[in-house]
């Protein structure tokens, strides 16, 4: 375990043309094998909560090595803020 994570926040899935290009970049990531390492956030389409809160949830989850698992989301560790 290196300790290196990669975190890429994706902010504007509600456009067709970022989705896309996300998920070709997703693709980069899966050749670059750095995919159980990344971690993915996104805003919720309602109001927005406490953003700073949530981070630190992440960051927490992160420290404690227990991340959330979102398979079949825009990534392995996908989180919404």
């Amino acid at each position: 375990e290196t300790g290196v994570f990669y975190w890429e926040h994706i902010g504007l899935l509600s456009n067709e043309w970022y989705k896309d290009r996300w998920f070709k970049k997703f693709g980069i990531y899966k050749k670059l094998g750095i995919v159980d390492v990344l971690i993915t956030t996104s805003e919720s389409e309602e109001s927005p909560g406490d953003i700073e809160k949530e981070i630190s949830k992440i960051i927490d989850d992160l420290k404690k090595g227990n991340l959330k698992l979102t398979e079949g989301s825009y990534s392995k560790h996908h989180y919404v803020i």
